[in-house]
């Protein structure tokens, strides 16, 4: 009795197994290559598994395979066991890499910032040659889009960039050409300005320039900017720099302004000529308007200025030296 049980659970056992290895159609097929194998539709092929029966859809397509259609052409090949396993249709679809204008781009940049020493969002690339589009490459391959050459001349922005595209399994060659360049942030006239004017924060605006703009430039900021004199007539766009402010004229020359002595103790405040233009902090030369005596005055603000003790020692060392 016992026997005879042991030996139908090996029957039974035995069927087990011969179900689980009996081969069984997948509805839904996914593939990176160019062709369709037994073993790609069923599971359990095994010796059968790398014979090919079908080619693959286009890269990045997908398409609908009879069950029946997929059974007889396995069988056809010696895999005999094929069925359809209740099915009608298998979808079949095909992996790639698409290669789009996003992409190079973003591959171009990205090898950019590395010569440049910049931050991604510094390259600004404009292409003159069209960017790809409904390109696919092997989804199956290590490299299936990769950029070989760049010839960037910073000085100029132009450059060209070569890629290999691997697609069935060739190599192919693509370059395109464009222009390149580092952008930085620099403060500009937002208007025209007059000699003399006093540039204010409203006649400046930031702007992104490329690089190679500022070479050998310094550019002054907006901090810099603000409460300072045109020297000339600026037009609007200009970057500034040093050379094209200056200190605004508190004092002109020939002109009344107020004057105090500085004197221990007190300050005394009268009506002076001023002999010279003067800025802020600059030591000019002021006609006592009763006495006519000259005395030096540091400019203190606008139609004002100081004469101290001090600004009298810095005239006798200069009259010394002279």
């Amino acid at each position: 009795m016992i026997r005879s049980l042991l030996m139908a659970l090996a029957f039974l056992t035995g069927l087990a197994s011969l179900a689980s290895a009996a081969p069984h159609l997948r509805p839904h097929v996914i593939t990176t290559g160019a062709v369709l194998t037994i073993g790609d539709f069923y599971e359990g092929a095994g010796e059968f598994a790398d014979t090919a029966i079908f080619r693959s859809p286009d890269h990045g397509e997908t398409g609908k395979v009879p069950a029946r259609d997929i059974a007889r052409q396995a069988q056809a090949a010696g895999f005999w066991e094929a069925g359809t396993d209740g099915l009608d249709i298998v979808t079949v679809h095909r992996k790639s890499v698409e290669v789009t204008a996003d992409l190079i781009t973003q591959m171009v940049r990205s090898k950019m910032t590395t010569q440049a020493l910049a931050e991604d969002e510094d390259i600004e690339i404009r292409w003159a040659t069209p960017l790809p589009a409904g390109i696919h490459a092997d989804a199956g391959v290590a490299d299936p889009v990769s950029l070989t050459h760049l010839n960037w001349m910073q000085s100029n922005g132009r450059f060209a960039a070569t890629f290999n595209i691997v697609k069935d399994g060739r190599t192919h060659s693509l370059t395109f050409n464009g222009n390149a360049n580092r952008m930085v942030e620099v403060t500009t006239l937002a208007r025209r300005i007059k000699r003399g004017k006093i540039i204010s924060s409203r006649d400046l605006r930031t702007e992104r320039i490329p690089a190679q703009r500022m070479a050998r430039r310094s550019a002054l900021d907006a901090e810099e900017a603000v409460g300072m004199a045109a020297r000339r007539t600026l037009r609007a766009g200009s970057i500034l720099s040093s050379r094209d402010v200056t200190a605004p004229l508190l004092v002109k020359r020939g002109e009344k302004i107020m004057v105090t002595y500085a004197i221990p103790g007190m300050q005394l405040t009268t009506i002076g000529r001023a002999k010279a233009d003067g800025s802020m902090g600059d030591i000019i030369e002021i006609a006592n308007m009763r006495s006519n005596k000259i005395v030096l005055g540091t400019v203190t603000g606008n139609g004002r200025a100081e004469v101290s003790t001090l600004t009298q020692s810095v005239a006798s060392l200069n009259e010394a030296r002279q």
